[in-house]
Order: C-alpha cells, then structure tokens, then sequence
C-alpha cells in the first residue's frame, strides 16, 4: 500500500515543481541565463521573483527525478506501470520537456533517463494519447535542432520511435520531413543524431514507413533530394547510403519501382558521379546500379543510359582501374558495365 501513496507523492511533487521552473523560465530568458548560472537576477515580476528561487528549485526537481527513475526501475513491472500512468496523467513528461532547457546537465540526462523508461512501457501505458494530443513532438524536434539539449531530445525522440504503436502517429506528424531538415544542420552531431532518427523511423517498421512513403512520394523525395546537393561530405555520405538500405529493402519494392522508373531521379544520381570523393562515388554507383539493373524499366530511362553509355562505361572503368578488392562490388561493376553496352551503343573493350 505505501508504494502506490510514495509515487503519487512523488509524481504530484514533481509536476508542481516543473510548474514552477516554467513558471521562471520566462525571465531566464529575457536576462539570457544559462541552464546552469542564476545569479544576479532582479525581483523586477513575479517570473523573475520565481526565477531567484531556481537555483534550490532546480536542485530539488533533479531530486525528485532521481527518486521517480529509482521507482520506475527498481519497483515491479505492474508498480512502474502506475507510476507511469500517474506521471502522464500529471503531463510530467510535456513539462518535462518544456523545462528541458533550465535543468542543470545532470538535471537534463535524468529527466531524459524518466522519460525513456516511461516510452520502454509501450503498450502498456496509453503514449499514443499523449503523442496524439499534445505539443510533445513539436516541442522535442525544437529541442533536437537546440545545441545545449539536442542530444537529451533526440534520446527521448527516440525512445517514442522505437514504440510501434507510436510509429503512425509519428509518421503523420510529419517527423520524417523535420528530421530531413535537421539532417542538413551545419551542426555534425545535431545531423548524425537526426540521420540515425530517419534511419530508425524508418526502416524499423518498414511496412507502415513504406506505405508513407508511397502517398507522400513526391514530397519526402523532393525535400530528400535536397539532402543530395549540400557541400558536406558526412550528409552527402550519410544521404546517399540511407537512400540506398530503402530501395533495397524488399518492404520498399513499391517504393523501389516507382524511384527506379522516374529519369528525373536517375540524372540526379548521375551527376552524382562528379563528385571528386571516391567514396561519395562509390556510393552513388551502388544506387545507380538499380536503375539500370531494372528489367521493367520505362524507355525514358533507357534513352537517357543509351545516350550516355559510353561515357558511363569510361567513368565505370576507371573504379576497376582504383584496386578495389571487394568482390561482389566488383561482381557488381562488371554486371552494370555489361547491361550498359548491351544498350546498342558503341563498345568499349574491357
């Protein structure tokens, strides 16, 4: 009976003392306050006034948040289950969120910590309302492109991914053409951390991810396409091999067809074959490859690799030229060269 009472307490202690760092929050912004430095703030309202108490608030929150984690892992599976039930009913996790920026660094990781242990309950607690009804993923993706939290809102971004009743909702939230535009931050890890976000959105439920994407093609590919284009080696890289676990996933054959066949999306793959990295190169044959691999394809894109086969073939020829050792790639090199002069242009000799 006291383990019910203890969480209550503790979750109703909580929500009220986020209430309150939000209730400061406003003010810590005006005077342009660190999440870790409160010092020197004037009493001028009563968000400042709350403000001047934050630095005990906030030492209190991250005790508080220690006590809820240490419930959430150290309680039965039916125990953690009601202390999350209580949190979400007190909306901690949104304030959780809304707070994230005040907290102190260790303040950040546990509130992230709650948070994910929460999201790991999947079914067993009701995220899909939450998810559904509320400004949580909007406010997450607005962490994710903030240097000072982004890592603690992608943890948490991710934890909803990885929770298939979440997926949908997610995916129709729009999550997928905002974690596109994080992908292309000049910030490295704010862009690896969304990469690795798409990736997981969308090929750990490939089956919905790919019905998404059949009825939001034109849109996902032209934003994705944009990805293809930057100066940055890491995005391009990163672009060009995810674009490359999609098509090649047998879920995605809808998805695959209806790539393959548009010459568009082939002359943007072509070009990309000026590239001065190798590696970036190499990459870009082995998503040129389906296209020309496409039994089934459409005389538009046979004209376009027929008019340019012999100079796809001289580029084609110089990766042999490069040492490479790799088997199959080689395998492959050979296919994509000979399907290329069976096109009827001129012959090159091997």
């Amino acid at each position: 009976r006291s383990q019910p009472r203890k969480s209550v307490s503790s979750c109703q202690a909580l929500a009220e003392n986020l209430d309150k760092v939000l209730q400061a929050m406003p003010a810590l912004h005006r005077l342009a306050l660190s999440a870790r430095t409160f010092s020197g703030i004037a009493g001028s309202d009563v968000s400042a006034q709350a403000a001047s108490s934050c630095p005990s608030l906030l030492l209190l929150v991250h005790e508080q948040l220690d006590s809820v984690l240490h419930e959430l892992r150290t309680t039965t599976s039916s125990g953690a289950v009601n202390a999350a039930a209580l949190l979400l009913g007190m909306n901690v996790l949104v304030k959780l969120v809304a707070c994230l920026e005040a907290l102190s660094f260790e303040g950040k990781k546990c509130a992230a910590r709650v948070f994910v242990e929460v999201a790991e309950l999947g079914p067993r607690v009701r995220l899909d309302k939450l998810v559904s009804h509320q400004p949580l993923v909007e406010m997450l993706l607005a962490g994710f492109g903030k240097p000072g939290v982004f890592d603690h809102s992608a943890a948490m971004l991710q934890s909803l991914i990885k929770t298939p009743e979440l997926h949908v909702i997610l995916l129709d939230a729009g999550v997928t053409f905002e974690l596109m535009r994080l992908a292309a931050e000049a910030n490295f890890e704010i862009s690896c951390e969304a990469f690795f976000s798409l990736r997981e959105l969308l090929l750990k439920n490939p089956v919905s991810a790919a019905k998404f994407l059949m009825e939001s093609f034109s849109d996902f590919f032209k934003q994705y396409h944009s990805l293809l284009v930057v100066e940055s080696y890491t995005v391009l890289r990163q672009a060009e091999r995810l674009l490359g676990e999609i098509l090649l996933q047998q879920a995605f054959w809808q998805v695959r067809i209806a790539y393959i066949n548009n010459e568009n999306f082939l002359r943007i793959h072509m070009n990309l074959f000026r590239l001065t990295s190798v590696p970036l190169r190499l990459e870009a044959f082995h998503l040129f490859k389906i296209f020309v691999a496409n039994s089934t394809r459409p005389s538009r894109v046979t004209n376009i690799l027929r008019h340019n086969s012999d100079r796809l073939i001289a580029l084609l020829q110089t990766f042999l030229g490069e040492g490479h050792e790799d088997e199959a790639f080689c395998t492959d090199l050979h296919t994509v060269i000979g399907l290329l002069r069976s096109l009827g242009r001129d012959q090159v000799p091997c």
